[in-house]
This record gives C-alpha cells, structure tokens and sequence, in this order.
C-alpha cells in the first residue's frame, strides 16, 4: 500500500474556479477538486450524428414528417419509422432531425438503442442515465421509474427533438418518452411498434426500399458517367442490391475502389438477389479490402462497445494512432463504418454482427492477444482520465505499444469528457474481462476506475457495484488496496446520503489505515457525523482531519476539511441559539478558511465558507455585520446548488433574528419551492442536504407560526412526504440486488444448518451482514410524490377528522381539518410530551406479562394512567370541540409516530388510523382492493400455540405453520391476499425499514419482498413479541416492520404500540378476526379489541384503516 502512495495534486479548472465539486480523497487521505462547466445548470444538449452523404429521396416521408412536427393537438408528437434492415431508417431520421433542429433550442438528443445487435440491446435504464447526463443532471437515480420521472421532469417546457434509433420493441422505448407536449419524438425501429401506436398515438411512416430512380441517382453520385453509360448494367447492380441504401452505398464505394472494373463484372460477382441481399454485398464487400483493412474490420468485431476512435483500434491492431486513423478512413470511405461525431465512429448492427462472426472465426491465440491490448489501453486512459479529475490512483500497465502521439485525458475538462464518451465502453470492456476470467488483478484495477467514472458522472449505485467487485478481485492478490477502494465506497456511500453505511465500511478497514488514511477517514466521518445531526462530533473529527492534512503538508485536504468543520460549527451555532440563546462568535480559525480555499483555487467552496461565517454572525447576534457581509453575496446565475440554498438559507435565518417572521416566512417558501434541487452542480451532496434539511425545519416552523392552517397542512406534508418517498427498488429490475438476495437466502439456510462450533459459522455471519448491507444499498431508492393538495385531502376525509401534529417554535402545534375547513390549535411543550410518551411506553412493556403480580400491575397502570391522562389533556382536550367523536387520522411526529393512542382515555373505543403522511393515507384510501376475500395465516418458528385458533371465522384460509412456513411459499400465498396474520420473530433495520424481516422456517423475509408480489396484501395484522411497532427512534422509522411493509405497499397494517402479553395478545388477534370476519373495517376492529384492555391491548391501526 505504501508504495501507491503518490503526491496528490487536486486540479481546478473553468472560469475562474466556478462549480467546484469537493470530494474527500481515497488512497492517501486527499481531497480531490473538480470543476463543472460554468454557466446555466440546463445543458442543451446537440447528440444527432453527422448526417450521412449522397442522402437521396423520401420526399413523401420527410413531408410526412414535417407534417407531424406542426401538429397542434397539445401532446408529446411520436413518429415510428419502420422498415427491413437497411432500408435507410437512421439515414433518414438523422437527416430530416439536422434540417429542423432550429425548431429545437433546447436540444436534440440521440441513442441508439440497438435493437437488433448481436450483443444484448441498450436497456432503457441505460438510455436514461445518458440522457440525464447530457442534460446536466449530476445524480443520476439507480431505480428506473426514478430516472423515467427525472427526465420528464428535466423536459418540461423544453423544446427538445427525442431520435431513439434502431428500438428493439415499444418495451424498451416506452421509459424514453417526455410527457411534455413541446417535445417530438422520433423512434426507427424494423418493428411496426403497433402498442405505441396504440398506447401513445404515434404516427407511422413505413419505409420501404428506394425506387429504381432514386437507386440509379445514388449509384450515379459516386460512380458518374459509368452509370450513365451502362443504364442496364447499373440496373442490374440496383438489382442485386435490391434497391436497399446500405447495400448500394457499400457497392458504390468498393466500384470506386475499383475503378477497371464494369458494373456488369460487379453484378456478377455479387450474384442472385435475395433474402440476404444485404448480407451478400457486406460479404463481398469486406472481401474487395486490402488486407489491412480486412484485418481491421475483422478485429473490430472484438470490440464489445458500442462506438470507438481510432486509438481503440491501434490497441486492437497494435498498430500506431496515425496508421489506424488511415485504417478507419478507409473503412468509412468504403462505409463499413460510420462516423457519429468528434471522429468517434460506430457500425450499422448489421455490418458489426458480420465483423464479430469474422472474429470468431480468428486465431484464439491472436484474439486472445488483440483484446488483451483493448483491455490495457481502456485500462490506462481510464487510468489517465481518473488521475485528471481526482489525483493518482493505482500503478497502471505500461504501453510500449502506444505512441507518444495518442490522444490522453491528462486534463480535468479532457477527462471528463472522455469518460462521458467511453463509459459505456469501460463497462463492456470490463464485463467482457470478467466474462473471460483472465485478467483478475488488472481488472480488479479497471473495476476501480469504472466506479470512480461512474461516481463522477453521478450514477452512485454503478460506483458501488464496481467498487465491490474491484475489492473482491484486489483483496486477494493485493490486500493493500482494499483500503483506498474502502475510502471510495465510502465517499460514494455519503454521496448517496448513506451515513451509518458509510461508517461502518470505515470501522470494519480502520485498524489497516495508515496516518493519511485515517485521516481522510475522518474527513468522512465528519461528514457523516454532519448528516447524522451530531455537531460535536463532526467538529472533533473534522478538526482532527485538517491537524493531520496540515501536519503533512497536504493544503488542499486540510482546506476542504475546514470547510467541513465550519459546517458542523454554522449547525451547532444555529441549534445552541435556538435552545439556550447561546452566542457563537466566529474567531480567527473559522475566519480564515475561505482565504485559506482561495489559495488552493477552490473559489466556489470559499464562498460557502464566507456564507457559513454569516451564519455564525447571525447565530451570535452580529446582525450589522451578517447583513454586510450576506450583500456581499447576490444571486449569481448558475452558482453551485449548494450556494444558492445557503444564501437563502443566511437570508432566512436573518429575518428570523431581526424578528421579521413574515419576511423570513416569504424567503423559505420561495426557496423550499422555487430551487431547483436536481439542476446544476453541487459541491458536496451530504453537506448540501445539511443546508437543506435545515431550511426545510426552518420553512415548517415559520408556516407553523404564522398560523394559516391552510399553509401549515401544505408545507408539513411536503416535508411528510418528502420524508416518505424512500421505496424499496423491486428485485426484478435489479438484477445485482436479485444476485445479493439469493446470496442472502442461501447463506441464512446455511446458518441454519450450521453449528455455532464449527469453523466456518463466523465467516458464514459475516458474509451474511456484508450481502445484507450490499442488498440495503441497492435497493433502496427515492421515489418521487407530488404531496396531495389540502383540498384534495379533505374531499377524501368525509366524516373523519385529520389531525396533523407538528412542532413549532414554542410547542407543538395540531391543525385539524373537518368538514372542508382547517384550524389550526397550539398545544404543550414538545419535548415534555414526547418524554411521557416514553414514560409510558417503560410502563406498557413493563405491566405486559400475563403472569405479573396484581399489586405490580395495580402500581403501574397508575403510572401508565397519569401519563396517558397528561398526554391526554395537551394533545387531545384543545381539540374537542372540533374532532368531537369523529374518526380520526393522525399524522405524527417525532414520538408520537409510535404512542398508543387507544391508552388516552378521550379516544378509548374510538377508531383511529396512523399515517406516515397525508399522501401515503389518500393513495392508499384510493386503493380500493380488498384481496379477494382469501386470507392467510402464516406461523414462524417462534410462533404462539394459539395461531390456528382464528381459522374458523374465516370462510377461505391458507395456513403455513411451522416447516410448511418457506419464504417462498408464504410470499406466493400472501400475493392478492385480504389478510395475511403473520405470526413470527423480526428483526428491525431502523435505518432502512425496507429491509426489516421476519423469521420464517428457512429463511428471513424482507419487507421490500412483499413489495416484488404482483399485488402486495390488503392488511396484514403482525402478531409477534418483537414485531411491536415502538422501536427506538426519532420519527416514521420507528414504525419498525410496520414501516417496511407500508413502503412495500402494503394497505394497512395492524401491530401492537407495546409489548403484549401472550395470552393477552391471542385473544386480542382473536377477536380481531372475529371483527374482521364480520365486515368490520380495520380501524374499527383494533378500536375494539383494544377498549376492552387499554393498557395491555395497545394495537396501532397504520396506513389506511
């Protein structure tokens, strides 16, 4: 390891140092810095390749095109060009897209998808991810939905032309598809695509094969008076080509080539037309090459990407850039290849699936070899192209074949424009390496560089998926290295917003860090401390980080790891003010962190030093000089997004000290909806969602205190939601989470079956938790919701009341909404409740056991009874008069997401509904399944005796108890299920509640699981002593497996607030089904059987009810 240790050089380019991306340093404990291109945060992005020459013809279809471009019926145009393989569909599209795309100011964008290829085709997770980076957005989501709603998003309004090339199906087109009616899409296809025709109302235009006029003219183009003087000859040669432009255009050529020839000669060597015209003239074509030329095309067929440049075919040559540059003109001349821009070039599929058969065909040994010089020269420029954006990484194979004259990405701006160019390419080249299994420990390299790439176009699941694989091919043959590639999963972790992952990849390789290392650690775990809401200890580490950086002269580290220090000091300054009027007066430390980001070129981090100084003045009551100092900083156009929310949130945090809340109101509204938070460039993305998270709780209280209810119901469910849109990603379109499940389930019957003394059961555990972590990190998604709209919300109500819980500045505040009108009540100290609510949650566990002495339980349901009775009078009794005995919905927060509200005497009998959000309640309240009528009752292996009893109330049943509960089983039986009864032990994932499971005969089922079933249960009632839903936590996470399954998508869920004793807890469940049975909704039902025991019945009813 010590030997990778090189000087690391951070690199700033751009206008001025604008747009500068900080990431914290992997292998020494660096901090590398990157720059965006300055400028607006929209990208017009101008993707359409060159069109081809001699174009000729389809006057009716580009007229039938221009036809659909001045459509005004209001909707995104879809045009389906359809015809045979070589028709000339691409020709066509690319053509008639350059002559109109002054109609497109805000872009054109171009894939092709390959349909048709002989290596598998584009999917449309892979479309959009280009896509979203040519529009400028810099994280691209992992789920595809996520990417599918972010373009949309990204394109509306614009005026973009959409030219999705060579579609397989309507399937892989249908993600790709803006909803913007200002858009117009193009797709080529050689199928008809009937269902978007269907579906969407594309237009067709069929295209069938030049006519024999328009044949000649392109034959006459390029071969003049030989076609003029030979007319039937010529006619002959349109013959054999069967009047297709790709045949005609490859015969064209090579007739040049061979100017002594007759067309008649050429005719005839080409022989009968017919099925495999085009086929025919590609072969005979490639056999009119040099022999060069010929080799070339043929290794061409090894090449696994979509397009290259002439240096990929100097290393599959072995050849100089300069004689593969005369190799790959000759090869265009003859229009075997094609040039799509900036001298990168691709093939139509039909002439790559010739090449690659042509490939198969070679010498192993030479094959062997000619990909082995691809492989090391994607390996170097990716090496090159890494160590220009973020410093020196790993020892790189050495090239005596490449000359000194090859292009190389040695600059930051170079760089990051040949990694957009080739990622696709790196990604193949590397699975292709993995496929052969020869190349273990460059490629393990190579995987590193790909995940760094991945990184820095912002697709951070890929990053993470290429780190691993990189450690587990490095970690055997150089055990060093896992250290760095643990620094880099690590930062990627925080990017994702992955706190407590992140620290525990740090903790499981800090015993093997070296001093830089370690420090570099601690830069991370600053921030992931930051991001955690722990000050104290962000200050330490962060503190820690830049002694070291400094001690060994690395200014650059030591700068950024101030910056992350004087964020923590900015948070814990506004918080010990906001607690105890604390006064934070920023010194000479803090003061000089911006001129010390200055001098390492990093101007735009200075400026967010120099805000955060602002907000320290403003913490420490120097209002005079905030103000002067925050005028300093006006709205510049196209500033990171990370200033543009810490300017607002300076202004924000002024207004409130000079006492200006409704000004102050103003400002955060406009932030919290005006930012865009997906455009632009960001600095640091943990760092920027601290900033965030603090102008959203600002936002929410202000609008709590200003006491329009309508306002306050708004903005807290925005932020409810947004708290709320965390959604497990579904394992059939993951296919490496579909890989770490299986791992998962094999390896829990494993443990199963293994005793605790053998050798191999620690090993065995440890896998376990790695495949169980690996698994939270892919599958864990963000899924977009627009909030329900207050009006909305109480149309859906109807008889109910809502009451919806938030805190303001001085308490707690409940805006209750009925009959279509909303008030809002102030109530008692937050925190004063939030403690009785954990008062009697102690005194709730504590009186649960069915056999405690009476005279202790006589002690403690007193103590239970005054705390539900304080919790009563401050959340219940200012609300009266307006819920009066309605039925209620309740949206907590903090505690209150897990207090058993049946214990408070005033709702005794009443039934009550708990939800994470207004959105998720209306959504699941318009969710009118019912299951069908079939319930199942599913019992683990620690299960009660008593879990067959309810089957008699039920006219259809499925029981699985004991051996006969097997996860897959369970989940099939569960699928369209009314209601599902799960008796069973858990185990709760507080961070990713998603992955939570429950203990099954062979193995643990995640929630996310029951969120893959085709139609996931109407209610599933939880009977376990450990699947209770009051977990430690501070919000909707304590809901524990509750939360899981609500996510998943579950309608409602049924679990106890409390622990619950055994006998207790079966009768309870009992007479639950007996409700249930009865047509009894579930509200009603947990109302009932909880009114006959409020102290040891304390069943929450989650979702809908």
């Amino acid at each position: 390891m010590t030997g990778e240790v090189a000087e690391h050089r951070n690199v700033v380019t751009g206008d001025g140092g604008k747009c500068v991306v900080v990431q914290g340093r992997d292998i020494r404990g660096g901090v590398a810095v990157t720059v965006e291109s300055p400028g607006s945060s929209w990208r017009a992005p101008r993707q359409l390749p060159l069109p081809v020459a001699g174009f000729v013809g389809r006057i009716q279809e580009q007229e039938a095109l221009d036809g659909m471009l001045e459509d005004g019926s209001g909707a995104a145009v879809i045009s389906a060009l359809a015809g045979t393989a070589g028709v000339g569909k691409t020709a066509l599209a690319v053509r008639w897209a350059h002559d109109v795309r002054d109609r497109f100011p805000d872009g054109q964008l171009y894939v092709d998808l390959r349909g048709y290829d002989a290596q598998p085709p584009v999917s449309a997770g892979e479309a959009l991810a280009g896509f979203l980076r040519a529009l400028g957005v810099t994280a691209v989501p992992a789920d595809l939905d996520e990417r599918a709603a972010l373009y949309r998003s990204s394109l509306a309004g614009r005026r973009v032309l959409v030219l999705l090339d060579n579609a397989r199906d309507a399937a892989q087109v249908l993600p790709l598809l803006p909803a913007s009616p200002s858009c117009f899409v193009l797709v080529t296809s050689r199928d008809s695509l009937p269902e978007l025709r269907v579906r969407y109302r594309a237009r067709k235009v069929d295209l069938g094969v030049l006519t024999l006029e328009e044949s000649l003219t392109m034959l006459s183009d390029s071969l003049g008076d030989r076609v003029r003087q030979h007319p039937a000859d010529a006619v002959e040669l349109v013959n054999r080509c069967a009047n297709l432009p790709l045949a005609l255009r490859v015969v064209a050529e090579t007739a040049v080539a061979r100017p002594r020839s007759t067309l008649r000669q050429l005719a005839g060597e080409l022989g009968d037309g017919g099925e495999s015209d085009v086929a025919a003239v590609i072969s005979w074509s490639v056999r009119q090459l040099d022999e060069h030329r010929a080799a070339a095309f043929r290794l061409l067929g090894l090449h696994p990407g979509r397009d290259f440049d002439a240096t990929a075919l100097a290393a599959l040559a072995g050849v100089t850039v300069g004689e593969a540059e005369d190799l790959v003109d000759g090869l265009a001349r003859v229009h075997l290849i094609e040039e799509v821009h900036d001298q990168r070039f691709r093939m139509h599929d039909l002439l790559r699936n010739h090449a690659r058969r042509l490939a198969a065909d070679m010498d192993p040994s030479a094959a062997h070899i000619a990909f082995s010089r691809l492989f090391d020269h994607y390996l170097h420029l990716s090496g090159l192209a890494v160590e220009a954006m973020v410093g020196p990484e790993v020892t790189w194979s050495s090239l005596d074949w490449l000359p000194a004259t090859a292009t190389r990405p040695h600059e930051p701006d170079v760089a990051r424009e040949w990694i957009e160019d080739e990622i696709v390419n790196l990604a193949t080249v590397a699975a292709e390496g993995m496929r052969r299994g020869e190349y273990d420990l460059t490629l393990g390299r190579m995987l590193r560089n790909l995940g760094t790439a991945y990184r820095l176009v912002g697709d951070l699941p890929s990053a993470l998926r290429q780190f691993g694989h990189a450690a587990d091919l490095l970690g055997r043959r150089l055990p060093g290295t896992t250290n760095g590639i643990a620094l880099d999963r690590a930062a990627t972790l925080l990017a994702a917003g992955l706190a407590s992952q992140a620290e525990a990849v740090l903790a499981l390789h800090r015993p093997d860090f070296t001093h830089l290392e370690a420090a570099e650690a601690d830069h991370q775990l600053a921030i992931a401390a930051l991001v955690k809401s722990n000050h104290n200890q962000a200050l330490r580490l962060a503190g820690r980080a830049r002694h070291v950086f400094s001690t060994h002269g690395r200014g650059e580290p030591a700068a950024v790891s101030a910056l992350v220090r004087l964020t923590a000091a900015a948070a814990a300054a506004a918080a010990a003010a906001a607690a105890a009027g604390h006064r934070w007066i920023p010194g000479s430390e803090e003061l000089s962190v911006a001129a010390e980001l200055d001098r390492c070129g990093f101007h735009d981090a200075a400026v967010v030093a120099r805000l955060l100084v602002v907000r320290l003045r403003i913490a420490g009551g120097d209002l005079r000089a905030a103000t002067e100092a925050l005028d300093e900083h006006e709205r510049e156009e196209g500033a990171p997004i990370d200033i543009v929310i810490l300017r607002a949130l300076c202004r924000i945090e002024l207004f409130v000290a000079r006492g200006e809340p409704s000004r102050a109101l103003a400002e955060a509204r406009a932030a919290l909806e005006g930012i865009d938070r997906s455009a632009g460039p960001v600095l640091c993305r943990p760092l920027l969602d601290v900033h965030d998270r603090r102008l959203t709780a600002l936002t929410s209280r202000l609008v709590s205190s200003a006491l329009d209810p309508w306002q306050v119901l708004d903005v807290t469910e925005r932020t409810r939601a947004g708290v709320a849109r965390q959604v497990p990603t579904r394992a059939a379109l993951h296919p490496a989470l579909t890989d770490r499940l299986t791992q998962i389930r094999f390896l829990t019957r494993a443990i199963g079956t293994t005793s605790r003394a053998d050798p191999t059961w620690d090993a065995l555990h440890r896998r376990l938790a790695r495949m169980r972590r690996e698994a939270a990190l892919l599958g864990w998604v963000e899924q977009a919701h627009d909030p329900v709209a207050p009006q909305h919300l109480a149309t859906r109500l109807g008889a109910r009341a809502l009451v919806a819980f938030t805190e303001a500045w001085d308490g707690l505040l409940a805006v209750v909404l009925v009959d279509h009108t909303a008030t809002v009540i102030r109530l008692g100290d937050a925190a004063r409740s939030f403690e009785d609510v954990r008062g009697l949650h102690a005194d709730l566990d504590a009186i649960a056991p069915d056999d405690l002495p009476g005279y202790l339980v006589d002690v403690i349901a007193a103590s239970a009874r005054r705390r539900a009775a304080r919790l009563d009078e401050v959340l219940l009794e200012p609300l009266a008069d307006r819920i009066a005995d309605r039925d209620l919905v309740v949206l907590p927060t903090g505690v209150l997401h897990v207090l058993p509200w049946s214990t408070l005497p005033s709702l005794q009998g009443r039934a009550v509904v708990v939800a994470p959000s207004a959105t998720a309640w209306v959504e699941r309240h318009d969710d009118g399944r019912r299951g069908g009528g079939r319930v199942v009752v599913v019992a683990g292996p620690k299960s009660t005796p008593d879990v067959t009893r309810p089957l008699r109330h039920h006219h259809r049943v499925d029981l699985l108890a004991n051996e006969r509960a097997i996860a897959d089983d369970v989940l099939s039986a569960m699928d369209n299920a009314a209601l599902v009864h799960l008796a069973a032990s858990s185990e709760h994932q507080p961070e990713n509640t998603a992955f939570s499971t429950v203990r099954l005969h062979d193995r643990a089922v995640h929630a996310h699981e029951i969120g893959d079933l085709k139609q996931p249960p109407d209610i599933v009632l939880l009977d376990g002593a450990d699947l209770q839903g009051g977990q430690a936590g501070t919000g909707a996470e304590m809901l524990g497996f509750a939360g899981g399954l609500i996510k998943a998508g579950v309608r409602t869920v049924v679990v106890a607030a409390a622990r619950t004793g055994i006998d207790t807890g079966a009768d309870a469940v009992r007479e639950f089904h007996v409700a249930i049975a009865r047509g009894e909704s579930p509200a009603r039902a947990v109302a009932t059987i909880n009114a006959g025991n409020p102290l040891r019945r304390t069943f929450l009813c989650i979702g809908h009810g």
